[in-house]
């Protein structure tokens, strides 16, 4: 056992430019986490504040941790007009009432950041030029009208029947008819306009989707990051997570104890 009075921990991952510290701030740990985004400054982008274990992961938010099921990461923060500082130090604090990290170890805790390449930007226009065609061919209108149309509760009893009714199809076209329907008992209406809006016109979930994708490289999800990383910091994205130590903050003499 060893105690110190200001730090227990620190991990300076050589040309990762990350460093974790896990401190006592007062009785309650915090990880305080700085890491450089180096050749992307000033680029528009977002950084992810992660935490994981074997089966799940969370992200933190404006909102606090929020736990991870699909789809995009949710950031904790977004630079789309400033552009990506260099050098960033956050501050994670841990749980009220959390004196210690022991209920926390074997889980991984670290940052990760994306920025909007040259090519994304051009792709990012491109859809601009379809979607704003699609609007004055009224396109769009009938794709609006057909997704916030009133949602009809899939029959799954209907379903499984046309799905039978498929595999015996003898036609092309009797396959095409019911895999039309299929469709369209499926997938009809229920979208919110402001949902319709996010979707298909605004650009924010297309513009994180390509700052996830430059952020994670060659990783499919947030799983196989946490599985994949360790304290060598290999891989090809741009995110660090390091194993979080143990750390004891004592009430009455504000030390930290660490055990090995």
């Amino acid at each position: 056992m060893k105690t110190f009075t200001a730090l227990l921990f620190s991990l300076f991952c050589g040309n990762t430019g990350f460093a974790l510290e896990v401190i006592c701030n007062k009785t309650a740990p915090e990880a305080v986490i700085t890491f450089d985004t180096k050749g992307d400054v000033g680029k528009p982008g977002a950084i992810y504040i992660g935490l994981a274990n074997n089966e799940h992961a969370w992200f933190l938010t404006e909102k606090g941790w929020q736990q991870y099921v699909s789809g995009l990461f949710a950031p904790f923060a977004t630079y789309e007009t400033t552009g990506l500082p260099g050098v960033i130090t956050v501050r994670v604090p841990f749980p009220p009432g959390t004196v210690s990290t022991r209920q926390y170890q074997g889980y991984k805790i670290g940052v990760g950041w994306g920025a909007l390449t040259a090519e994304a930007l051009a792709q990012i226009e491109e859809r601009r030029k379809v979607i704003a065609e699609a609007r004055k061919d009224g396109t769009l209108d009938q794709l609006r009208k057909r997704a916030t149309a009133p949602s009809r509760k899939p029959d799954s009893a209907y379903l499984k029947r046309l799905a039978a009714e498929l595999t015996q199809a003898k036609s092309p076209e009797r396959t095409n008819a019911l895999i039309q329907e299929i469709e369209s008992v499926s997938l009809i209406g229920g979208m919110s306009q402001e949902q319709f809006h996010n979707i298909f016109e605004a650009d924010d979930q297309l513009k994180l989707a390509f700052v996830q994708k430059d952020m994670i490289g060659d990783a499919n999800n947030v799983l196989q990051i946490s599985g994949k990383w360790t304290n060598t910091g290999k891989g090809t994205g741009k995110y660090r997570l390091e194993t979080i130590p143990l750390v004891e903050c004592l009430p009455s003499s504000g030390s930290i104890l660490g055990k090995n």
